[in-house]
């Protein structure tokens, strides 16, 4: 084994460990703190049906770890692999290291396309994928859009596409910073909660609603 791949197998593992780590602190830490052993017991048991060692949790332990932590850990794990895979792939096919989905205003996009989602309240008409559904339109759109701009006699340079993208993501953060400004109290916790990534009421059902797209689009990509 070349040296080059026993160091890319060194990083690797030693993020692996880390990402486990990370996750089962994810687990323990909160308003009800739980020990790590605990929090094994608790996942060995889910997992097999057997109670290798002697259990030592309640009930509130266990809806905690089960249905509570452990949903919001997977989905915080599910997006990290869906933004460092999407990142990779604009890089590459831009060919710019760059390029991301901040600079090109896709995140602004998406921003607004769900800001607009729940000060319209479209998600308790149509349903809590009105709001993704959505934000995925308003990216979309937006790079389309900082495509055309870009676009110069059938060229796209990338310095133009880089600032172009720049350019709208402004203005569509101007669009949801308004839209904050008259969002209704709720509303307003809502947006700001989205536009900051919060995972505080992830459930089973969020996981397997990213799992299946975010595993197809992987795959599109590779």
């Amino acid at each position: 084994m070349a040296n080059r791949d026993k160091r890319c197998l060194l990083t690797l593992s030693i993020l692996l460990v880390g990402l486990i780590f990370a996750c089962l602190i994810g687990i323990m830490i909160g308003s009800v703190s739980i020990h790590p052993l605990i929090v094994l017991k608790i996942w060995i048991h889910k997992i097999t049906g057997e109670l290798i060692m002697e259990p030592t949790w309640n009930n509130i332990q266990e809806t905690i770890v089960l249905n509570i932590r452990t949903p919001r850990v997977i989905l915080a794990m599910l997006v990290g692999m869906g933004l460092a895979i999407s990142g990779a792939a604009m890089q590459g096919l831009f060919r710019n290291p760059m390029a991301e989905p901040y600079v090109l205003g896709m995140s602004s996009g998406a921003a607004l396309g769900a800001s607009l989602a729940i000060v319209l309240g479209a998600g308790k008409i149509f349903g809590s994928l009105s709001i993704p559904a959505l934000a995925f339109i308003g990216a979309t759109i937006t790079i389309f859009v900082v495509y055309n701009i870009a676009r110069t006699e059938g060229n796209v340079p990338t310095e133009t596409l880089l600032l172009a993208g720049i350019a709208v993501g402004f203005f569509l953060y101007a669009v949801v910073s308004f839209l904050k400004l008259i969002a209704s109290n709720e509303s307003l916790r809502d947006v700001t909660l989205w536009l900051m990534g919060s995972f505080a009421l992830s459930t089973w059902a969020d996981v397997k609603m990213v799992i299946l797209p975010l595993l197809g689009g992987i795959g599109v990509l590779y």
